[in-house]
């Protein structure tokens, strides 16, 4: 009777796995831009596949939010919905992760361009109302609209050299893959071991420890923190346990990806992630 009591109980397990996996591939193709093959997907999954009931909602988004990079036409009926019906979705208790777990650079950059726009065709009740979504998801202060084209005029600053930015988007390729305590190989990762995996794909060998890494790598400011830098954690300078690697774009806060012992290989803020911010300790450098 255990063994039948038990098999039900493996099987919701892997279901759970399996739709976090697919959840972290349609996350990856939607930074890359892919947000057609995204709504196919989404689709595709709410529609024939028995998906987790908590994970609907995630995949709800995803169409919203690829309906909202797919229009091109500034349909402002259209663009008000999906803003909105995405903002609906994460206030459901069935939610299972906030938004932050998706990267929203471009959809960031979109809806700036699009207040602007709006506000240029004297749309003004339309772009206050997609300022109001705009501030809600990325945790803003409502400060006045106007700023934004100050903003969209400034030069971009440069944070990521070609070869940062390629070992990033190579580790990104690691999305999914789970936590193995001692791991090195794509078959599970453990924190440094992933870290050390991916920079010795570019000709880099680093220490296998965190703390190792941590003193090898060339320390940098908090402010001068790019793309490929490895983000150290712990209860002192001395007493490192963990490593991610540094994701910095000019329009989202500091991120990393990194071995989590819970969820794998994922992407996780940190400076506003009250379980990584306190243990925050320092970056170091390895790509200059």
């Amino acid at each position: 009777m255990k063994k039948l009591v038990f098999v039900p109980i493996l099987f919701s397990i892997y279901l759970i796995s399996g739709q976090t996996r697919q959840l972290d591939k349609v996350n990856l193709l939607f930074e890359q831009g892919n947000y057609r093959i995204v709504e196919r997907k989404c689709k595709k999954i709410l529609k024939k596949e028995k998906a987790a009931k908590q994970y609907e909602n995630q995949y709800k988004i995803y169409l919203q939010l690829t309906s909202y990079m797919l229009d091109n036409e500034l349909n402002t009926q259209k663009i008000i919905f999906s803003t909105k019906e995405i903002i609906n979705l994460l206030k459901d208790d069935n939610i299972n992760t906030s938004i932050d777990y998706i990267s929203l650079g471009k959809f960031k950059q979109k809806i700036e361009k699009d207040i602007i726009k709006l506000k240029s065709k004297q749309q003004e009740n339309s772009a206050k109302e997609l300022y109001e979504n705009y501030c809600y998801f990325f945790k803003l202060k409502k400060l006045n609209y106007e700023e934004l084209e100050k903003k969209e005029n400034e030069k971009p600053e440069e944070y990521i050299s070609k070869e940062s930015s390629s070992l990033v988007n190579y580790a990104k390729s690691y999305l999914g893959i789970p936590y193995l305590y001692g791991g090195t190989t794509k078959k599970g990762f453990d924190c440094s071991g992933f870290t050390r995996d991916v920079f010795l794909n570019y000709g880099y060998t680093i220490p296998r420890t965190a703390k190792d890494q941590s003193i090898f790598t060339r320390k940098v400011k908090v402010k001068n923190i790019k793309s490929g830098d490895l983000l150290f954690f712990g209860k002192n300078d001395k007493n490192i346990s963990h490593v991610g690697i540094a994701i910095k774009n000019k329009s989202e806060e500091l991120k990393m990806i990194h071995s989590s012992s819970s969820n794998g290989i994922i992407i996780s803020k940190v400076m506003s992630n009250t379980y990584w911010a306190p243990k925050f300790r320092f970056a170091g450098r390895v790509i200059d």
